[in-house]
């Protein structure tokens, strides 16, 4: 009676706790999209276009509210992956700016700061997402950088943090009548693996180091891309 009321539990309990990763999720989401919007797309002009290597490398001038600094930049493929050159006004002096990729589809993929110290008014390549197939270049401000590196994006992490482990803890909650039931499925009993307090510790256990493993693959999961693909920033 007592195992059997300890099940249903677990089942509530999972299913309050699943509800609550939903609204986590629907509320990153929409934060996202709030974000994908306020970043839309503007097509700059193009200068000058050419085909090397069967890759097409492009040139444009600037029409952003950074076109003070970035006169023009070009759009080339090295190693069959996109990079970026900024042509800017002027020497010695730092330039921030933030670089928003867009796809073929022109949609949103993220945001690539970059400070450069302006030894000269021409960068470097800098590698872009394989995905980029636009950007647009706008001039920012070092109190919206310092923001973006210490609020911004530690914020969201953590909001994945935090839904990785209501996840992670649902799964614990789920996996107790999933096992009760497989056990009674395999064996034809399941009251005797509880009586026995090492074989009780065993099933603890066992859920808990797939909870862990579950916890650090979503969490790699959702939060590489932070790093790989999402916003980042780079001296250039």
């Amino acid at each position: 009676m007592i195992w059997n009321l300890s099940i249903m539990a677990s089942i509530v309990i999972f299913i309050l706790l699943s509800i609550v990763v939903i609204i986590k999720v629907i509320s990153l989401r929409k934060r996202y999209d709030s974000d994908k919007t306020q970043k839309k797309f503007v097509q700059d002009e193009i200068i000058l276009s050419n085909v090397i290597g069967g890759e097409k490398n492009v040139v444009y001038r600037n029409k952003q509210d950074s076109n003070d600094e970035v006169i023009e930049y070009t759009i080339i493929h090295q190693n069959k992956r996109p990079h970026l050159i900024c042509n800017f006004t002027g020497t010695n002096q730092t330039h921030l700016i933030e670089v928003r990729e867009y796809n073929r589809n022109i949609k949103y993929t993220r945001s690539l700061f970059l400070e450069y110290d302006g030894v000269n008014n021409r960068t470097n390549p800098t590698p872009l997402l394989k995905s980029t197939k636009y950007v647009n270049i706008h001039h920012v401000d070092r109190e919206h950088l310092n923001g973006f590196l210490h609020n911004g994006k530690k914020s969201i992490y953590n909001k994945y943090k935090s839904i990785c482990k209501f996840e992670s803890l649902a799964l614990a909650f789920l996996l107790v009548p999933v096992g009760d039931y497989a056990l009674k499925l395999l064996t034809g009993e399941r009251y005797i693996y509880f009586k026995n307090y090492v074989t009780a510790l065993m099933f603890g256990g066992v859920i808990a180091v797939l909870c862990i493993f579950n916890y650090f693959l979503i969490l790699r999961r959702y939060t590489g891309p932070m790093n790989k693909g999402g916003d980042n920033y780079e001296q250039v």
